[in-house]
């Protein structure tokens, strides 16, 4: 009777933890991309991320110093992105912005023991009617070398200020693969979680 008692209650206690790592695990990450999209607050969302990974996989048994990193730098990194395209396709709203300044500094990458030098540019933007613009364009998002002070560009700007503005020939012209290979990680993710529960059961 004790036996059938306890097994019940692993059962219980494995459904809730199956419940919690394929629906709320994944829930909270993309709550952590899209943290990792706002200009001031962009770095708390990877550090809630690697405390989820983190607990995750301690959980389930993977080397945290390299399966868990791996995980937040590469889901965050194109979950990230993808949504703020998403966001700003619908709830975006199209202006006509003036560049009054172009800023460019160089960003130096190690890799394999050399440098690499590369230019980022950031644009300040005002309205048609001159007032400031809350947030810079940043490479990324649109503001490339070849645009030039007092340029006029279509640009897209989220009415909450939640993330940067980007032009539109950016953010329509963006390809799709992005949110695919979002789709594809967070699959991974789950197949990986129910293959790690299916095995301590």
């Amino acid at each position: 009777m004790q036996t059938q008692k306890l097994q019940a209650k692993n059962a219980f206690l494995y459904g809730v933890i199956t419940l919690v790592s394929i629906i709320v695990v994944p829930l909270l990450l993309l709550g952590c991309a899209w943290l990792t999209q706002h200009p001031y607050f962009g770095i708390a969302g990877y550090f809630v991320a690697f405390l989820i990974l983190w607990i995750t996989g301690h959980f389930f048994g993977f080397s945290v110093f390299s399966g868990v990193g791996i995980s937040v730098f590469v889901f965050l990194m194109f979950t990230g992105p993808a949504l703020s395209y998403l966001y700003l396709e619908k709830t975006g709203i199209k202006q006509t912005a003036i560049i009054v300044d172009i800023r460019h500094y160089n960003v130096v990458d190690t890799l394999d023991g050399f440098y690499y030098s590369e230019r980022d540019w950031d644009c300040k933007l005002v309205t048609t009617d001159r007032k400031p613009i809350r947030y810079a364009l940043e490479n990324e998002n649109g503001c490339l070398g070849n645009l030039k002070a007092g340029q006029k560009i279509e640009i897209v700007e989220d009415p909450s200020g939640w993330v940067r503005p980007m032009t539109a020939a950016k953010l329509y012209g963006s390809p799709s693969w992005e949110s695919w290979v979002s789709a594809g990680i967070g699959l991974l993710f789950q197949v990986w979680i129910l293959f790690r529960l299916r095995s301590r059961k």
